[in-house]
């Protein structure tokens, strides 16, 4: 179980397993884009997902993490997924 009002910096799927079903009233999020041009471990996590591509395994990725937070969100509950920009990834 977590603690309310608490903020938690490891693994999302590490700390909604310790979430119980139907408990979050409302989420925001925002999720490693995956590009892999900054270098650090978080933006690769995908590349040990199944699939013939980036792309399908980008998808495998994000899969495994929605299904868990669809669990964890009470019947109804309002999600909102923040995409924060960096110039790094805007074309020019």
């Amino acid at each position: 179980m977590i603690e309310l009002n608490r903020l938690y910096c490891e693994n999302c799927l590490d700390t909604m397993g310790r979430i119980p079903d139907n408990y979050l009233d409302y989420v925001v999020t925002d999720p490693p884009y995956l590009l892999e041009f900054m270098g650090v471990e978080f933006d690769s996590q995908h590349k040990q997902m199944q699939g013939e591509n980036d792309g399908q395994k980008m998808y495998q990725w994000h899969s495994v993490w929605l299904k868990e937070l669809y669990r964890v969100c009470k019947p109804g509950a309002p999600s909102t997924q923040q995409l924060f920009g960096s110039p790094k990834i805007i074309p020019s």
